[in-house]
């Protein structure tokens, strides 16, 4: 499995995830932004959720973003980070990437 998203071990990284994209690839709309936001930090193997220890400070940023900080994590442990979002319209919309710690 190739990761979306990779990360050393010892960093700890404030990151953003975007729902609209000027691609169109973004699940949010030209005229929607998000409400509210969560995010879920799972082992990609087991399913095991991960959250307390490898996730902070998520917030909505800049209207259509999710902001978060990405904590340390095991050396070649695969994750899967699961964004959440309610928009501006009451839609519930969900992303996931998958990272790997290397």
């Amino acid at each position: 499995m190739i990761p979306d998203i990779t990360k050393p071990a010892h960093n700890e990284e404030i990151r953003t995830f975007e729902w609209r994209r000027p691609d169109g690839s973004g699940q949010l709309n030209d005229v929607a932004t998000l409400a509210s936001t969560t995010l879920v930090c799972s082992e990609a193997v087991s399913g095991t959720d991960v959250s307390a220890n490898m996730i902070a400070q998520v917030a909505v940023y800049n209207q259509t973003q999710t902001r978060y900080q990405l904590k340390a994590g095991t050396k070649n442990q695969l994750y899967n980070l699961e964004f959440r979002c309610v928009d501006s319209n009451g839609q519930k919309l969900a992303d996931t990437l998958t990272l790997k710690i290397t």
